[in-house]
C-alpha cells in the first residue's frame, strides 16, 4: 500500500466564459445531420430529475430534460475536447478535458466558467458527490479534489505516467480510481491517502462503476470486467464471453448492470456480474459510454453523436437522436434547395429545404456510394464500389440500378462521375484484374451520351511504338471544363485531359505542350501525391483546381493546360467544388476546410475563423464531399455528418425579411401556427438599431434554442424555427432589444 500525503493546495481563479453568441450567417457553420449534433460523446452523467448530459469532441454539451428521450446542443464554453462530467443535482456541474479544462456551470448549463488547472494536462474523469465536494483526475497521474465547489483544488496525487481514466466516489469518504497499465486506486478517507491496489492485470482500465459502498466494477481492454465485493481491498475478473475492449460501465444496484464496448458489444448481468449476456446491438452504432439510471432505463452514447435508449435493461434499443450515422462520400445539387447525398452501404439522403432537413430513400443497393452527380431539375447519377451504377430521373424519389456486370475474378471501381452541361457524363475508377499472385488496378473510364442511360466502358491506354500501354492507376475524380473538355485525376498524381467528352485521354505533365498528344511517360508529373477531386468554374471557364494528399493544391487558368501549385501544409484534402464564380471551397480531413476566391491561387483556413468568441470548426472528422450552388454551401463527411451555413444550430433555421419602412415600435409577433407541429415562423420588428436577442426558453426556464442573437438595424425580421427535436408542450420566446423584454407562449403539439 502507498500512501500519499504530501499535497499541495492550489488556487486557481476562474475566468468567467460568457456563452451568448452572436450568429454570423456569412461564415459560421452548423449542424443539419445526425441532429441534435454529429461529434463524438466521451462521457454522460445523470443528475437527476430525468436530466442528463453528455460532452464530447471540440467542447460539445448535449442535454436531456425527459430521461434521455430527447436531446439539445448546449453552446459550447470552449472548443477542447471534453472528456468527463458530473452533475450531483440538475443544474450545478463540471466537465473536464484536455488542456487542463473545467468548466463549472451553476445554471443547467446555460453559461460556465472555466478554469485551467495544468498545462501539458489532460482530465479524463470527474466524480462529485455534492455540489461542493469532487474530484478530477488525469494524466499524468494527476487527482485534484474540491471542497468548495472547485474555487480551489487540492492536488492528491501527482507525477508518473499513469493515464487515470475514471474515478467514482459512492459518498464524500469512499471511491475508487482506474486506469492505464491495470492501476486501481481506492480512498477511505476523502483522498487524504490513496492506496493502490495489488495489481491484478496489467491490461487497460476505462471505467468504474461502484453501485454500493462495498461492490464496484472495472472494465478494460480484452473483454476484461474486474469485481470487488470487499470495497475495492481485492478485485477479481468475471467471465465477460467476449475480447473487445470495453469503454464503459455502469450500475443501478450490486445486481443490474451493462458494459459496452468495441465491435457494438453490449453485456447485461442481473446477478452481480456471475453470468453476463450479449445483447443485439443497434446496427452502425459505436458506443462509448453507458449510464443506468435504474433496472429498467439505460442510455447509451458513441461515435458521430448518437444516443440510444433502452427501458428494458438493454435488450432491446431505440435511437434517440434524428438522422443517418452513416459515413457520407458524395453530395450534389439539383437547385438552390434540392440536394443528394450518397455514402455507405448504399445510403441515399435527399433534402428539398436548402438542407435543412433530410430524407432516406432507398437505392436498392448495398455496396458504398463514393461520388454523385446530377443534371437538369431531376436527374442525378451515384456511382460507387463493385461497379455499382444507380440512377434517378424523378429528383431522387425512385432509384434504378444499372450497375455494371461483373467478370469473374475482376472488379469495377467507381470513384468519380460528372456531368456535362449537355447531358453527357462521364464516370472514372479502376478495374481491378488479377495478374497472377497480384491484383492491378487499370484505369476506367465510362462516357454516356444520353444523360447516363447508357454507358461505354474504356481501359485507359497510350500508343507505344507498335504497341499500346495501359495506365495503371486508381482515378478518383472527373469534371468537366464545358461540353467536350474534361478532367480526371487518380493516384500518384495522374492528371489526364479529354477534348471529345472523354472518348480519348492526353495524359498531363510538366513538359506537356498545348494541343500536343503525350505518351504515358513523357515528361514529369505535377505532383506524385494522391489527388483526390478536381472541380471547374462553372461561370469562368477555363479556372479550375485540384487538390490532394499532403495538403497539394493544383490550379489552372486555361482549362486544365497548365497547372501551377500551392501547398497547404500537412493537410489531407478530399473534395474540391466551385460555386457560380472563382470561389472554390476544399475540405478534408480533421475537420479542415478552406477557401479560394481567386481560382485556387491563394487559400484561407475556415477551420478557426472567429465568429466572435466562437469558432466556426465543429468536428474533427473527415469531410468527404463539399457542394456550392447559389450561396448555399452543403458540406458532408465521417459518421454521417451534414454541415450548412445557414441559421443557427439545427433544428433551428433563420431567414430574414426587411420592411419596406421603418416600424414605429419594438414587438414581438405570435407565432404562426400555433399551436405547430414542428415547424413554426415568429416574426418582430425594430424601431432602431438594436442588439437582439430571440431565444426559446422551456417551462422551467432552461434556455434551449437561440434563434437570434445579433446587432441588427431597424426593419421587419421573420425566423422559422423547426422544433422537431423537442417533446411535445408549451414553450416561451423570449425577445430582448432596446431595453424592451417581451415574451409570447409557443405551443408544440406532435
Amino acid at each position: 500500500m502507498q500512501n500519499h500525503r504530501n499535497r499541495k493546495r492550489i488556487l486557481i481563479t476562474a475566468a468567467f466564459l460568457c456563452c451568448t453568441v452572436a450568429t454570423s450567417y456569412s461564415q459560421d457553420w452548423f449542424w443539419k445531420n445526425p441532429l441534435p449534433q454529429g461529434n463524438d460523446i466521451h462521457a454522460m452523467c445523470y443528475a437527476g430529475g430525468g436530466v442528463l448530459y453528455g460532452v464530447g469532441e471540440f467542447g460539445t454539451i448535449i442535454k436531456s430534460t425527459n430521461s434521455g428521450s430527447n436531446w439539445f446542443l448546449l453552446e459550447r464554453p470552449t472548443t477542447v475536447n471534453l472528456r468527463g462530467i458530473s452533475f450531483p443535482v440538475p443544474d450545478r456541474g463540471m466537465a473536464v478535458g484536455d488542456g487542463g479544462t473545467v468548466l463549472k456551470t451553476t445554471d443547467g448549463g446555460i453559461s460556465w466558467t472555466q478554469q485551467i488547472v495544468g498545462a501539458g494536462v489532460t482530465l479524463y474523469g470527474v466524480s462529485f458527490t455534492d455540489v461542493m465536494t469532487g474530484t478530477v483526475v488525469g494524466y499524468p497521474g494527476i487527482v485534484l479534489r474540491t471542497t468548495d465547489g472547485g474555487l480551489t483544488w487540492e492536488q492528491q496525487l501527482a507525477g508518473g505516467g499513469d493515464r487515470l481514466h475514471a474515478v467514482q466516489f459512492i459518498d464524500e469518504r469512499k471511491g475508487a480510481i482506474v486506469g492505464s497499465q491495470g492501476v486501481i486506486f481506492r480512498t477511505t478517507n476523502a483522498g487524504k491517502s490513496w492506496s493502490r491496489q495489488v495489481d491484478s492485470t496489467t491490461r487497460h482500465l476505462y471505467s468504474v462503476s461502484l453501485p454500493d459502498s462495498m461492490n464496484g466494477y472495472a472494465v478494460g481492454e480484452n473483454g476484461l470486467i474486474l469485481h470487488t465485493s470487499d470495497g475495492g481491498k481485492i478485485w477479481s475478473p468475471q467471465q465477460s464471453g467476449n475480447t473487445y475492449l470495453l469503454s464503459s460501465v455502469s450500475f443501478s444496484d450490486p445486481n443490474n448492470g451493462i458494459v459496452v464496448g468495441e465491435s457494438n458489444a453490449i453485456l447485461t448481468t442481473t446477478d452481480g456480474g456471475t453470468t453476463w449476456t450479449a445483447q443485439a446491438g443497434f446496427i452502425g452504432a459505436s458506443l462509448t459510454n453507458i449510464l443506468r439510471i435504474d433496472a429498467s432505463t439505460v442510455i447509451a452514447t458513441g461515435m458521430s453523436g448518437i444516443v440510444l435508449k433502452s427501458t428494458d435493461g438493454g435488450v432491446s434499443w431505440t435511437k434517440r437522436t434524428v438522422g443517418s450515422i452513416s459515413s457520407l462520400y458524395g453530395v450534389a445539387p439539383f437547385d438552390d434547395f434540392r440536394m443528394i447525398a450518397v455514402g455507405q452501404r448504399g445510403e441515399i439522403l435527399a433534402t428539398s429545404d436548402r438542407g435543412a432537413s433530410w430524407v432516406p430513400r432507398t437505392s436498392g443497393v448495398s455496396s458504398n456510394l463514393l461520388a454523385v452527380a446530377t443534371f437538369g431539375s431531376d436527374t442525378a447519377v451515384a456511382v460507387g464500389e463493385n461497379g455499382t451504377i444507380v440512377r434517378t430521373e424523378d429528383g431522387g424519389v425512385s432509384w434504378m440500378d444499372a450497375s455494371l456486370t461483373p467478370i469473374p475474378g475482376e472488379t469495377n471501381y467507381l470513384s468519380g462521375i460528372a456531368f456535362s452541361s449537355t447531358g453527357k457524363a462521364l464516370i472514372v475508377g479502376h478495374l481491378g484484374r488479377p495478374e497472377g499472385q497480384f491484383t492491378f488496378p487499370y484505369s476506367l473510364t465510362l462516357h454516356s451520351n444520353d444523360r447516363g442511360r447508357t454507358w461505354l466502358r474504356t481501359l485507359i491506354s497510350f500508343r507505344v511504338g507498335e504497341g499500346f500501354v495501359y495506365v495503371r492507376d486508381t482515378l478518383n475524380s472527373v469534371s468537366f471544363v464545358d461540353s467536350l473538355i474534361a478532367m480526371t485525376v487518380g493516384a500518384k498524381g495522374r492528371m489526364l485531359r479529354s477534348t471529345d467528352a472523354g472518348v480519348k485521354w492526353d495524359t498531363l505533365t510538366t513538359t506537356t505542350l498545348p494541343n500536343s498528344r503525350a505518351s504515358a511517360s513523357a515528361g514529369a508529373a505535377y505532383t506524385t501525391q494522391i489527388l483526390h477531386s478536381v472541380a471547374f468554374s462553372k461561370s469562368h471557364v477555363g479556372v479550375g483546381t485540384a487538390v490532394g494528399a499532403g495538403g497539394v493544391v493544383l490550379h489552372t487558368a486555361d482549362s486544365g493546360l497548365t497547372w501551377g501549385s500551392v501547398v497547404i501544409p500537412q493537410q489531407n484534402l478530399r473534395s474540391i467544388s466551385y460555386g457560380d464564380t472563382t470561389f472554390a471551397m476544399a475540405v478534408g480531413d480533421n475537420g479542415q476546410m478552406y477557401h479560394s476566391s481567386n481560382g485556387g491561387r491563394n487559400w484561407s483556413d475556415l477551420s478557426f475563423l472567429g465568429t466572435q468568441r466562437r469558432l466556426v470548426i465543429r468536428t474533427n472528422k473527415t469531410l468527404y464531399g463539399v457542394s456550392l450552388f447559389a450561396d448555399n454551401i452543403v458540406l458532408v463527411g465521417e459518421g454521417g455528418i451534414i454541415l450548412g451555413r445557414e441559421g443557427p444550430d439545427i433544428p433551428v433555421v433563420v431567414e430574414y425579411e426587411w420592411a419596406a419602412s421603418i416600424p414605429s415600435s419594438i414587438t414581438l409577433r405570435q407565432n404562426y401556427p400555433n399551436p405547430f407541429n414542428p415547424v413554426t415562423v415568429i416574426s418582430f420588428q425594430l424601431s432602431v438599431l438594436s442588439d437582439v436577442k430571440l431565444s426559446v426558453f422551456d417551462l422551467l426556464g432552461h434556455e434551449i434554442a437561440v434563434l437570434v442573437n445579433e446587432r441588427k438595424p431597424a426593419g421587419t425580421y421573420q425566423v422559422t424555427w423547426n422544433a422537431s427535436h423537442l417533446a411535445s408542450g408549451m414553450y416561451i420566446c423570449r425577445l430582448s432589444a432596446g431595453g424592451a423584454f417581451l415574451t409570447r407562449k409557443l405551443l408544440l403539439i406532435k
